[in-house]
């Protein structure tokens, strides 16, 4: 059976620390996010409704939402998220390091209301505007911790096929060409022949892409010269007897093609 030693009152930082002051912390932690949610939304609707935006400013000076450089803090940016998710005229000027408003449009209901995030037509007191819905000044409809912890909505992303620069791939085509110079140029036979009949095919279609534009052509058949330079349509797949053709060995009068 272990036993614990006495706690000590220590001194840290310029600060006497004991067990009754450690207590203290643990009690008042969990109201440092209801302060700077309470803090965050009486700001908004004296900047919103007042005009006076004293209260909005001293936040975000408060030394834990900024950084040496005087840029938000991550603590700073999520703070911010949640003013400007109810009160979107709120900016961030990240040359000036300073909150900005942006003008109210004419007949805007942000001139009264603030966004109801999260909210729907069942919200008691929303309105809604096309497909918003908001909520007159007063209290945002959501603490800051409730926002954090909000299910944000997953963006489907339209897949986007990969590119290839020219640029880079001449940069690539030059290491492979010194590579080969100095031997460094390794693989399988199959490896070997596969990679000579994909550098003609693509030998090929650029030198069709160059015709076709000459011609003002509208498109070229990529898979007809790799056809031509003996690849399967597939690029990424296994030339299967490309050995056999080859005869095991890099056919010269294929890489002058």
């Amino acid at each position: 059976m272990t036993t614990q030693n006495t706690v000590k009152t220590l001194t840290v930082q310029g600060v006497t620390v004991d067990a009754r002051l450690i207590a203290a912390y643990k009690k008042s932690f969990g109201k440092h996010e209801t302060i700077l949610s309470v803090w965050a939304n009486a700001a908004a609707v004296q900047m919103a409704q007042h005009g006076n935006r004293n209260w909005m400013d001293s936040l975000f000076n408060v030394p834990a939402m900024r950084l040496k450089n005087g840029g938000l803090s991550k603590q700073g940016s999520e703070l911010l998220a949640y003013v400007k998710a109810f009160f979107p005229r709120v900016v961030w000027d990240k040359e000036h390091n300073k909150l900005g408003l942006t003008k109210l449009q004419k007949e805007s209901v942000l001139a009264t209301h603030f966004v109801a995030v999260g909210a729907d037509a069942t919200t008691e007191g929303v309105l809604q505007v096309r497909d918003k819905f908001y909520l007159p000044f007063g209290d945002f409809n959501l603490t800051f911790t409730e926002f954090k912890n909000l299910e944000k909505p997953e963006v489907e992303k339209e897949e986007v096929a990969p590119k290839m620069t020219a640029k880079a791939f001449a940069t690539q085509a030059e290491k492979a060409l010194a590579c080969l110079k100095d031997q460094r140029f390794i693989g399988t036979k199959e490896e070997l022949f596969s990679a000579l009949a994909h550098a003609k095919a693509l030998y090929m279609a650029l030198d069709a892409q160059f015709t076709a534009e000459a011609k003002k052509a509208e498109s070229v058949d990529v898979d007809k010269a790799l056809q031509s330079a003996g690849v399967g349509t597939k690029i990424n797949g296994s030339n299967k007897g490309a050995d056999s053709r080859a005869n095991g060995k890099v056919a010269p009068a294929v890489a002058t093609a």
